[in-house]
């Protein structure tokens, strides 16, 4: 199901899909840009591998912000920078090997 802006291509969707290549499904809300140049903004949903995710966007598409639990309950919140390299994550990366 899809939300159009007049003069505009979809600026809601309601995605589902589930074949053999794919498996997701969300809502995607892209900027109401006419033409071929909208950008997807914000994407809420659930992956292939069963994690749910919200991804929030920049104007140019680029993911700056990803949020996600995946099926076994563990969570994560990933701030990316322009290039799509993690500057900030809670909870933090370790770098270290815990020791027991």
């Amino acid at each position: 199901m899809t939300f159009d802006k007049y003069g505009a291509n979809q600026i809601v969707q309601l995605v589902g899909v589930d074949d053999k290549e794919d498996r997701f499904s969300g809502l995607i809300v892209t900027d109401s840009l006419t033409g071929a140049d909208n950008r997807r903004r914000v994407w809420v949903g659930r992956n292939d591998d069963g994690t749910a995710t919200l991804n929030l966007m920049d104007a140019n598409g680029k993911k700056r912000i990803v949020m996600e639990v995946k099926p076994d309950g563990t969570s994560r919140l990933s701030f990316l920078d322009n290039n799509g390299k993690v500057i900030r994550q809670l909870p933090a990366q370790s770098t270290q090997k815990v020791r027991h």
